[in-house]
């Protein structure tokens, strides 16, 4: 556990988001994930479910907080690339800016552990939401890029593509052990099938 809850008298739990996380985890693994509710989880940490709020809105965002605080700067790195001439390089550039500093202990800790906690129906439509969230953030840079053009189903199905292989990337970096290779190269590799068919459609 990265931070430690501090108790004594007439002093309240000290907490973070990490320290909530953890304690989701640990409950996640001896009981299921189906099994533990947010009460569950305040009470492993002494803290109000006000507290679980003030980080997360629902469960299952405890899987994704480092992926829902990426995807708030996603907008920016678009626009640090916007001068990139083919459409899935810039794609890739801006990802690939947004994971940088991420390394293989980084793996989002349900990619590796669905299974253990019983494969949760919810947790898979959570993870949707931010593939929809990064497909819908994608579609708007390449609508940008696309000027005249405006949208078109052939620009959705190009974002939808992006997302979809950046997904597929995600989950081959977390599969593929401690010794993985940094998630920007599977993200390029991911993206680069896509490149002669999509480019010339966003251009």
């Amino acid at each position: 556990m990265e931070t430690q809850i501090r108790r004594g008298r007439g002093r309240p739990p000290i907490t973070d988001y990490r320290t909530l996380r953890e304690a989701a985890f640990e409950q996640f693994l001896l009981r299921g994930y189906d099994n533990i509710n947010i009460l569950d989880i305040t009470n492993s940490c002494g803290v109000s479910r006000t507290t679980f709020f003030n980080y997360f809105g629902q469960k299952s965002d405890v899987f994704w907080y480092e992926i829902d605080e990426a995807l708030l700067v996603l907008p920016e790195l678009f626009a640090e690339v916007s001068d990139v001439e083919d459409p899935l390089d810039a794609v890739a550039a801006a990802l690939g800016k947004l994971v940088a500093d991420w390394n293989s202990s980084d793996v989002p800790w349900v990619l590796t552990q669905f299974e253990v906690i019983g494969s949760p129906s919810s947790v898979l439509g959570s993870a949707a939401d931010r593939l929809a969230n990064l497909q819908t953030q994608i579609h708007g840079f390449f609508i940008n890029r696309a000027h005249d053009n405006g949208d078109s189903i052939q620009l959705q199905v190009a974002a939808a593509s992006c997302a979809a292989a950046i997904g597929v990337a995600a989950a081959a970096w977390a599969v593929a052990g401690p010794e993985r290779e940094h998630l920007s190269h599977y993200i390029a590799e991911a993206l680069t099938p896509l490149k002669t068919g999509l480019s010339a459609i966003i251009r």
